[in-house]
């Protein structure tokens, strides 16, 4: 049997690196408790605890999804999705998380371009399911 280098054809043709997702928050547990649970659902995560922090990665190495707090410590959530307007990046999906909203707050945060909003405590099987749903279910890139 002859082989074609079918083997190395594959390495070159499939993609094993896993989706990035990157997550931004001030709040360490909710780095730490969302992180697992994305990463144990096979996805890349990425942390930033702020909004400058968040800019640069984007910036660096820009994630598949993001996942933003809207009251970060630096500047908020809204002007770091400001920021990326009129940017390759602004094509990134990005959800909010916030620790309170009233239904015209969120709907202010939609009205921005945000993919969705997530009230936290986000139950972790709603982060998988919205980060899976931008992604088509896709967890390797």
């Amino acid at each position: 049997m002859v082989c074609f280098g079918w083997g190395r054809l594959m390495e070159q043709t499939i993609n094993t690196d896993p989706v990035t997702v990157l997550l931004v928050d001030d709040d360490e547990n909710t780095r730490v408790i969302y992180g697992h649970i994305l990463e144990h659902a096979g996805f890349r995560v990425v942390s930033a605890e702020g909004g400058h922090e968040a800019l640069a990665i984007i910036a660096s190495a820009p994630p598949r999804v993001i996942l933003l707090d809207i009251q970060l410590p630096d500047i908020s959530g809204l002007e770091v999705f400001r920021r990326l307007a009129g940017t390759p990046a602004q094509a990134i999906p990005v959800v909010a998380i916030t620790a309170s909203a009233t239904a015209g707050e969120q709907a202010v945060i939609r009205a921005h371009g945000f993919r969705r909003v997530l009230i936290k405590p986000i139950p972790p099987r709603t982060v998988v399911d919205v980060v899976q749903s931008i992604t088509n279910g896709q967890r390797r890139e």
